[in-house]
């Protein structure tokens, strides 16, 4: 009896625990979104228009004014995707078609004739091995290989390959812990033997 009440606590403190890296993480989205003053007073060579900085998974957009000073705004990029630079013409934007639009995000860097564009949505080829740890509902630990292969901006979709087959869902958490640069919290479950359950995973 004491040991499936400590399984049920254990399930449950999972689920709670991807419940809020994803609620932080739409929060994250959210703020940089819609909050106004995301735009800042910055330090840029008097040489250069834009200058452009990727790391961490993040990405830092640096552009002028319309009083020529410059203003810098970080953005996040998911480190499963790419980011590009894009310049066209004066006075032109960028026109993505319609499946860029859920692919990528765009942003124009002021002051310049570049938008930015971040990859936050796509299929993973080939797939990104990843090494995880399964704990099952029988409160027992065992480690799988898994083939990673959709993403959504830090949330992705694995396939379990060996030992077990196996359907994940998982969310990266370099943005909340950064000295977790290649590890993911999520849940699993086996196809195969209807097992359920969490797991914490790291990229390889």
């Amino acid at each position: 009896m004491l040991k499936d009440k400590i399984k049920n606590y254990i399930i449950v403190i999972l689920i709670a625990l991807v419940g809020v890296a994803v609620l932080r993480g739409e929060l994250i989205k959210w703020q940089s979104r819609h909050d106004v003053k995301y735009w800042k007073a910055a330090h840029l060579n008097e040489k250069y228009k834009a200058k452009v900085d990727v790391k961490d998974g993040k990405v830092r957009i640096t552009g002028r004014n319309e009083e020529g000073e410059a203003i810098s705004r970080t953005v996040d990029a998911p480190p499963d995707g790419d980011v590009s630079v894009i310049d066209v013409k004066d006075g032109e934007k960028v026109s993505p078609n319609f499946i860029d639009r859920f692919r990528y995000r765009y942003y124009e860097v002021p002051g310049s004739s570049t938008t930015v564009q971040v990859e936050v949505f796509g299929l993973l080829f080939p797939p990104k091995p990843m090494l995880s740890v399964e704990i099952n509902s029988d409160f027992e630990l065992s480690p799988n290989l898994d083939l990673k292969f959709l993403f959504f901006y830090r949330y992705g979709v694995a396939l379990g390959v060996y030992p077990k087959f196996m359907i994940c869902g998982d969310r990266r958490l370099d943005d909340l812990v950064p000295f977790l640069k290649n590890t993911t919290l999520g849940l699993y479950y086996s196809i195969s033997t209807s097992e359920y359950g969490g797991r914490v995973a790291v990229h390889l």
